[in-house]
């Protein structure tokens, strides 16, 4: 007798693996140096930002916009960088980008910033990612991870590198696109020049605050065209770039100068993907720590000055030119070796004074 055959037919379900790459997370705020809820919401969001689970998914610029008004120092954050901050948050009619309001819904919509401060994640409400509202308050981790969790169709990667004098950098950045991809308008990779941390003696505005951070003091080549990308992108499609960034005379310190990169739909204005590339020390860099100025009103100074060394390599020659009265006095040329992070004493050539008269 023969035993019957059962035939075991196996059902098979394609499975479409589409790749992606790890999100880093953009977050803007649009705060001012005049705003009170500014002052007192800002040390929160800065401690949210620096928490460790942030330090690699989160990349934030801060546009220290005019509302409800500008600073009147010259030195101020806003005037600083005035055009490239009045771009940013207002209105297409008055010539901006045209973010979306706090009032509004979507993201198709022209309306600019009218409100400080308030937040943007990728490009979008706050409220996109489960935020009670824009006001970065509602910020929280459970947001950002809601962020993050959205597939990124890019790889960015950044290097930088100080020219010899510390006058510039180059920033070489290179994109890879982990999927098809075909954006709904000009697609534009913006570099934007952040300073970590700033801080001041006086407040520069009229809400007290002195310290800031991730502020937004240049873009390169500018924040209104950034740099032009190609609109449709098949998986492993690559793209390279360049730029020279000159620091601006009015940068605070040039060690807490960072970048933060990003691909953005200026169609639906969607930020695609980020990515910071950190501060770094100059290869050659000092800075008076300390001065003793011997208590003379009249007759001949002979100041000992505190340096360090705050650069990567060795220091074996400084010029020190010293201030007396806001006038320039004669130069010290000084050579010998400072090893890195190290301080060294040094008198300064005599200085001949007279009291006021």
């Amino acid at each position: 007798m023969k035993k019957p055959v059962f035939i075991l037919a196996a059902a098979l379900c394609a499975i479409s693996v589409v790749a992606q790459s790890p999100r880093m997370v953009l977050y803007e705020e649009f705060t001012g140096e005049n705003c009170n809820p500014c002052a007192s919401t800002n040390p929160g969001l800065n401690a949210l930002l620096k928490q460790s689970v942030n330090q690699g998914r989160v990349a934030a610029i801060k546009w220290e916009v005019p509302i409800p008004s500008a600073p009147t120092k010259a030195w101020s954050l806003y005037l600083t960088n005035k055009s490239e901050i009045d771009w940013r948050y207002r209105s297409t009619g008055a010539g901006g980008y045209g973010y979306p309001s706090q009032n509004t819904s979507t993201n198709a919509v022209s309306s600019g910033i009218n409100s400080a401060p308030s937040g943007r994640i990728d490009g979008q409400h706050q409220w996109t990612f489960n935020a009670t509202s824009d006001h970065p308050v509602y910020l929280n981790n459970t947001v950002l991870s809601n962020a993050e969790n959205v597939s990124a169709p890019f790889t960015i990667n950044m290097a930088r590198e100080w020219t010899n004098n510390g006058a510039s950098i180059s920033v070489t950045v290179n994109v890879q696109a982990s999927m098809n991809f075909t954006s709904v308008g000009n697609l534009v990779f913006r570099t934007v020049m952040v300073e970590r941390v700033i801080e001041f003696a006086q407040a520069p505005g009229s809400n007290g605050e002195k310290e800031f951070h991730d502020v937004a003091i240049k873009s390169f080549p500018n924040i209104q065209n950034g740099t032009a990308l190609a609109s449709s992108w098949t998986s492993g499609q690559t793209f390279s770039f360049t730029l020279n960034c000159p620091i601006p005379s009015y940068a605070r310190k040039k060690t807490e100068i960072a970048f933060v990169g990003f691909i953005q739909d200026d169609g639906d204005r969607k930020v695609h993907q980020a990515f910071r590339l950190e501060k770094e020390q100059l290869p050659y860099d000092a800075s008076a720590v300390s001065a003793a100025v011997p208590p003379v009103c009249q007759g001949t100074l002979g100041p000992v000055v505190i340096v360090k060394n705050t650069g990567l390599n060795a220091l074996t020659n400084l010029t020190i030119t010293p201030y007396v009265n806001s006038v320039a006095a004669n130069n010290t040329q000084w050579t010998g070796n400072i090893a890195p992070n190290a301080t060294m004493a040094i008198t300064l050539d005599a200085i001949n004074t007279s009291a006021p008269t």
